[in-house]
């Protein structure tokens, strides 16, 4: 995008003793956690550790039972999901949610509807993306129905874009793809960040969320199990083998 990669140490997100319970059954137990402007955050943990439903707490989709979220300064866990995305948190989902039966720049208009009243600007947010995914622009006209994974994960990643973001969460990017297509797509993820926007990044592959990330969050049943620097997470041998299965 067009932001400038300008490291600063403002709060973007504050969580604060977050409880998050599906009926009966907690799945965020006194989470805190906070992401600093233009860092890249990884979390990570098993399947069932509460990290999709973070990311859910986040956007508005799930209502926390207790506990603050902050977005600069500014309580948001009583907001409509679409105030959230309007303040600049978008979510990237897992199994990418695209609206198979509609073209591929429908689908990244689709993304930039904050902007609806601004054509000039969705063209230039639309520029950047076809920029940094060329493919999507070579087939804007095909249905999103008929692309390969690693192309939907594309178009995927390019829809949350079209918001322009000042937060983006991204929720099992590489889920299913072709090692080949994963180091692209980390790749992209990488720039985005190095480009000014803050990321927060659940993902399975351990080895590469830690490559690319500053800091790094390993949640289990629900609770923060650990936490620290990526590259001493990544090098501390025990901490590979008890938590990150690498």
């Amino acid at each position: 995008m067009s932001l400038r990669p300008i490291w600063g140490k403002v709060t973007m997100l504050k969580i604060n003793n977050l409880d998050v319970f599906y009926g009966n059954a907690q799945a965020l137990d006194n989470i805190s956690i906070n992401v600093e402007e233009k860092e890249l955050v990884a979390i990570l943990g098993a399947n069932g550790s509460g990290k999709s439903t973070l990311l859910r707490a986040i956007s508005g989709l799930t209502r926390p039972k207790s506990g603050s979220i902050q977005f600069q300064n500014r309580d948001i866990q009583r907001l409509r999901p679409d105030e959230i995305v309007g303040m600049g948190i978008t979510q990237c989902p897992e199994g990418r949610r695209l609206f198979p039966s509609m073209p591929i720049y429908k689908n990244l208009l689709l993304g930039g509807y904050v902007f609806r009243n601004d054509k000039s600007k969705i063209k230039k947010i639309m520029a950047d993306v076809y920029e940094m995914f060329p493919i999507l622009e070579e087939r804007k006209e095909q249905l999103a129905g008929t692309l390969s994974g690693g192309e939907q994960q594309m178009l995927a990643l390019g829809r949350a874009l079209m918001t322009e973001p000042k937060v983006l969460m991204l929720d099992e990017t590489s889920m299913g793809l072709a090692p080949k297509i994963v180091e692209s797509l980390f790749k992209a993820i990488k720039t985005i960040n190095e480009r000014g926007i803050t990321i927060l990044l659940v993902e399975q592959n351990a080895a590469k969320a830690l490559a690319v990330s500053n800091r790094v969050y390993v949640l289990e049943s629900g609770r923060v199990a650990v936490t620290g620097n990526s590259r001493d997470m990544l090098q501390d041998p025990k901490i590979r083998e008890a938590y990150l299965g690498i």
